[in-house]
């Protein structure tokens, strides 16, 4: 068993390893970094003892921002904090801001002043637009997406940053959980964090320490010492998690996960990668049509796991899920999308839906053809189509191939994925006012309705939330099909309590575990 859990581990780091990526360079030694026996080799802590943490390393120096690599997560979520964390209902909580202020398209954020870099200096308005100017301008940053409606980020004073977008989002301060780093750092030196671990390399090896400056909560969890295992490739990856210096790693829901060791103790992960099946509202024109397809789709069929199968816009770990309204009115029931054909204008003959004129309800369903999960479902999605009486073609194609027909609007009908941004902001996917909503529905209401709920501060979205819940699942413009997670898996024997884990931060609640071994 534990040989299974080593190829799972390979299958889960390994593709989160390939390409290139800046590569961790030893630090200077400061007076906050020191390299004494007592940090190598912690009394009654030897590295074999110790819980290992993984890291891919790249080239050149460290920088958590321009670092794209899917395993090194947690080791950003331990050595660098951002403005704000999310937990794991997608609730925002204050990290390195104080307080913040919203005021139409602009956003006050007051520092903490007690924070310092692990270098000892302040963490410092300089700092927070140094790293959110590279966070939005660089090629290689996963965060660019998220920041492109930012118009400009400028330090007010020494502890007072304003950032102006260019139109009003109200839960904006959701996505800025981007690493923080000293200014300057990460170009010719590693990016320097604030944290709560300091990490040290030197000769004989890498560990990261708890930083006992630390400004947040207290950690008083039983984890103060944890080494970095390098691995470059899935050979040292079995070496590393055979030699158990690596005890925490992350795995797809939707990937077979039948051989998972019964010693790894395992949480779920809950994401914001919403999958769906997007109508072309300028060939399926109406509304009741869309309905009725939606309604023939038994969602939890489509994906045997990975996926948790959702009506809802929303997903279920937020407070502004209304699956019970919306199963209501797009679950699944062939009975009912049968009826709505019918008043269409359709009638079932010789087994498929045909019109007014004899012209069968003929569709063009594009899917990815990856071989896996998503041509599966695909295939899924155009047999109950058929078996419903439905004329499907299955267009299946390369992401390159798949993305080129959204944009030209040459299918019917085809299954998507993607992830959306923390505030929940489907205006990219759903308003007639963005380029890339495929869907080309024209709707005012519904755009008002989006305008509306992105401009909602926090805890004031939850009834725009249900307004346009109950919009899109009336509407139509795509079926949702559900979220998906992933999982952690943490090594028993350790015997680990207190564990909580989200998408960004696996160690997201550290400084709490409880070793019971």
């Amino acid at each position: 068993m534990k040989k299974l859990l080593c190829i799972l581990l390979i299958l889960s780091l390994a593709a989160a390893c390939s390409g290139k990526t800046p590569e961790p360079t030893p630090q200077e030694t400061t007076a906050a970094e020191t390299t004494s026996g007592d940090v190598f080799n912690p009394p009654d802590k030897q590295q074999p003892s110790l819980f290992g943490a993984a890291f891919c390393p790249g080239e050149g120096p460290y920088n958590p921002i321009t670092d794209t690599v899917t395993a090194n997560r947690g080791y950003i979520s331990l050595v660098y904090d951002g403005l704000f964390a999310l937990d794991e209902g997608y609730m925002t909580h204050y990290r390195l801001c104080e307080s913040y202020e919203t005021s139409g398209k602009t956003l006050n954020i007051k520092l903490r002043q007690d924070a310092r870099f692990h270098d000892g200096s302040p963490v410092t308005a300089e700092d927070v637009v140094y790293s959110l100017e590279l966070a939005a301008d660089s090629d290689r940053s996963g965060y660019t997406s998220r920041l492109s409606e930012v118009v400009s980020v400028e330090g007010v004073d020494d502890y007072t940053v304003r950032i102006t977008l260019a139109r009003e989002r109200g839960n904006f301060i959701a996505l800025l959980d981007i690493p923080i780093i000293r200014k300057g750092s990460g170009v010719s030196e590693d990016a320097v964090g604030c944290g709560r671990y300091i990490p040290i390399v030197g000769d004989e090896g890498g560990y990261l320490i708890v930083n006992t400056d630390y400004y947040g909560e207290e950690n008083s969890g039983d984890i103060e010492y944890m080494s970095i295992t390098e691995v470059a490739d899935t050979e040292a990856l079995l070496y590393a998690f055979s030699a158990s210096t690596i005890d925490l790693m992350t795995h797809g829901g939707i990937e077979d996960s039948s051989g998972v060791l019964a010693d790894a103790d395992r949480y779920t992960v809950n994401t914001s990668r919403l999958h769906f099946v997007l109508f072309n509202s300028k060939k399926l024109t109406s509304a009741s049509v869309r309905l009725a397809l939606t309604k023939a789709i038994d969602r939890s069929r489509v994906y045997p796991s990975g996926v948790h199968p959702r009506t809802s816009l929303f997903p279920e770990w937020t407070e502004f899920s209304n699956e019970e309204v919306t199963s209501s009115i797009c679950g699944y029931d062939r009975t009912s999308a049968a009826e709505l054909l019918t008043e269409a204008g359709y009638s079932l003959e010789a087994g498929y839906w045909t019109d007014g004129k004899g012209k069968r309800l003929s569709l063009t369903l594009v899917g990815l053809d990856d071989g896996g999960s998503e041509r599966a479902a695909a295939e899924d999605i155009a047999a109950q189509l058929k078996f419903f009486g439905v004329e499907v073609k299955l267009d299946l194609a390369s992401a390159e191939d798949c993305a080129a027909k959204l944009k030209k609007g040459s299918f019917d009908i085809a299954l998507c994925k993607t992830r959306l941004s923390a505030d929940f902001d489907f205006s990219f996917l759903l308003s007639s006012q963005n380029s890339s909503a495929f869907g080309r529905l024209a709707d005012s209401e519904l755009d008002a309705v989006l305008s509306s709920f992105a401009a909602a501060r926090p805890g004031s979205g939850r009834l725009l939330a249900g307004v346009l819940g109950r919009a899109v699942a009336e509407k139509c413009p795509l079926a949702v099909i559900g979220y998906e997670y992933s999982y952690v898996y943490i090594n028993r024997r350790y015997g680990i309590s207190g564990v909580r884990v989200t998408e960004a931060d696996p160690f997201y609640s550290v400084g709490v575990w409880t070793e019971g071994r």
